[in-house]
């Protein structure tokens, strides 16, 4: 197997448990120069089947095709004391040294390029595809340049459970769909992330029919930054409340969507700021509760319109804080 040829290749990385993708026998591109999304693909399923850390050197890496980074189940190990030793992860980790590590999709990818289907670069997913039991997968430290022409391109659909992380992931979404669509919850985390452009920073609600809400229970989200989108920085389904800490919005405000139950789409927004590209639009807006602390308005009039409740209004447009 690929992953046998590695171990034998590149001892010592095995034996520290991790799968540089640019070794042998991967030997993944990381010019941009060779589409290496075949390579790629390999190698997480390699270093997911031995438990292994998928490193992506400093680099870029042309893709044209989807990732999955889809967690599988092996038997139980009755010997051990150790919980969930079924469960095998993916684990994606960019370098943090040297360079960066940006997977950039090429311009124009067949399957990206619909705006009215929109698909992840990187999509996680558990053994029986549900998000509830998508546990420990990790995507951190890793850059995403949707490059040009794909309408219907989003970086990262990261929607799990218990342990999933997504860290330190920063995309330039130029005229994509969104930067990540769902969120982690239930004991998962996102934090450390930034999106530039796209019509979408956070697009946290269902594409697919049947699909579970835009994420796992109650999700929090940390120091993120949203940058120049052209429709709305957040779209927020999620399943229980989305909490926001160190939130930067620049451009486009928020929407909260009807998520079928009363506690789903609340917002919790703290020590975070927004401003908006044009005063005459909504900072945050929809049928949701909304509670703001020590929150920063800056061109904004209107700073949210909640259903049945008067809108929260200011006279001008200058600097406005929300303390509670």
């Amino acid at each position: 197997s690929t992953a046998a040829v590695y171990e034998r290749e590149n001892k010592e990385l095995a034996e520290w448990g991790f799968l540089d993708v640019t070794k042998t026998p991967s030997t993944v591109d990381a010019t941009g120069r060779r589409d290496s999304s075949a390579m790629i693909q390999q190698a997480v399923n390699d270093g997911r089947d031995r438990r292994w850390v998928i490193y992506f050197p400093s680099g870029v890496y042309l893709v044209s095709d989807q990732i999955m980074a889809r967690q599988i189940r092996q038997p139980r190990r009755p010997e051990t004391d150790l919980n969930a030793v079924d469960d095998y992860p993916c684990i994606l980790w960019g370098a943090t040294k040297g360079g960066r590590a940006t997977l950039k999709l090429a311009d124009h990818s067949d399957g990206f390029t619909d705006a009215d289907h929109p698909q992840p670069v990187i999509r996680t997913d558990s053994h029986d595809h549900n998000p509830n039991v998508s546990f420990n997968q990790m995507i951190v430290s890793l850059d995403f340049d949707l490059g040009e022409g794909n309408l219907g391109a989003i970086a990262v659909d990261h929607q799990a459970a218990q342990g999933s992380v997504t860290e330190d992931v920063h995309v330039m979404a130029r005229d994509g769909f969104a930067g990540f669509r769902g969120a982690c919850g239930s004991g998962g985390s996102m934090s450390h992330i930034s999106v530039q452009g796209g019509r979408f920073g956070l697009y946290l609600d269902d594409l697919e029919p049947g699909r579970y809400r835009g994420s796992q229970p109650s999700p929090v989200i940390s120091c993120v930054k949203l940058i120049g989108q052209s429709e709305k920085s957040i779209v927020c389904g999620t399943r229980g409340p989305l909490t926001l800490v160190g939130a930067t919005i620049n451009g486009a405000g928020i929407q909260l969507v009807d998520a079928g139950q009363p506690f789903n789409s609340a917002l919790n927004l703290i020590d975070s700021s927004i401003r908006l590209a044009r005063a005459d639009e909504t900072a945050i807006s929809g049928s949701r509760p909304l509670c703001m602390i020590n929150v920063a308005f800056e061109s904004v009039r209107q700073i949210a319109a909640i259903e049945n409740i008067a809108p929260l209004t200011v006279e001008e447009t200058g600097q406005t804080v929300v303390q509670r």
